[in-house]
């Protein structure tokens, strides 16, 4: 993320047609706010109106249905109706959600700048790292007796423990930066799932399975499907402990996710979310 604290609201956001409309539909608080969310996420992301987890990893539904924690149906009928609306585009090439709009009534140009002053905190932060002075090895000196001969021991040993350490660092420099563990991403996983038992667990399994080579997109991908499969099948399943999941890497299971037929074998029913549901709109 590229550390966005803000963003631009018009005070004339509720004369503005589209929301009235919102307001007027059944749980129209609730979509107003919905919508609020998704401008503050895109903000957060920095992404020019792209909503994304990471710079290459955009949301999918389920993920916005988990972290908008509100009831499902509302939030699908948002996403509907904000696309109906052209408040919300699907881009096919990157399969993220979007706000058209985003450049219109955003400060592009400070958000901008602000991605370039992270890159440039960054890159330096790597600089200071690889100018960072390596340690010198004392020179051994040569054994005159008894005790000598034990500081030689000693000092030896020392210096083959030290080498050691700037063994396996040089190990984890080698390590493709596919493979490397960020934390952070973690936790962007550990805050969507929904029974957060035993992290301590998760996190070891997690970082296990990035250093084997495992990607994060694969892993985030998996728990996407994961819980699209809760939702379908929320009647009777419930979700696993989160640290046992991530150990088991359930991430690699295949899940159904075929909609669960109705019991009356009909279709269901939005009208009692929306009112324009098979209406031609009126602009």
């Amino acid at each position: 993320m590229n550390e966005i604290k803000w963003i631009k609201l018009s005070v004339d956001m509720f004369d503005d047609e589209k929301i009235k409309l919102l307001e007027k539909m059944p749980d129209g608080d609730t979509l107003i706010v919905i919508w609020c969310k998704l401008l503050t996420m895109a903000g957060k992301g920095n992404h020019k109106g792209y909503i994304m987890l990471t710079e290459s990893f955009p949301y999918t539904e389920d993920m916005l249905i988990t972290l908008i924690d509100r009831p499902a149906a509302t939030v699908r009928m948002a996403m509907e109706l904000f696309q109906r609306f052209g408040m919300v585009e699907f881009d096919e090439t990157s399969s993220a959600f979007m706000l058209p709009n985003w450049t219109k009534y955003q400060n592009i140009e400070g958000m901008e700048k602000q991605r370039e002053l992270t890159r440039k905190r960054v890159a330096r932060h790597r600089e200071k790292q690889l100018e960072a002075p390596k340690p010198v090895d004392t020179p051994e000196l040569p054994p005159s007796n008894v005790t000598g001969n034990a500081d030689v021991t000693l000092r030896n040993g020392a210096r083959e423990k030290k080498e050691e350490r700037r063994k396996k660092k040089e190990e984890v420099k080698d390590i493709p930066v596919a493979q490397q563990v960020d934390q952070s991403l973690f936790e962007s996983l550990w805050k969507l799932y929904p029974k957060k038992i035993d992290k301590k667990k998760a996190v070891a399994a997690y970082t296990k399975a990035i250093k084997k080579g495992t990607t994060h997109d694969v892993i985030a991908t998996g728990l996407s499907n994961y819980l699209r499969y809760l939702d379908l099948q929320k009647s009777w399943l419930k979700p696993q402990d989160g640290g046992r999941w991530f150990e088991k890497e359930r991430w690699m299971d295949e899940y159904d996710l075929t909609a669960p037929r109705q019991s009356n074998g009909s279709a269901p029913d939005h009208s009692e979310y929306d009112p324009t549901f098979g209406k031609e709109l009126p602009f």
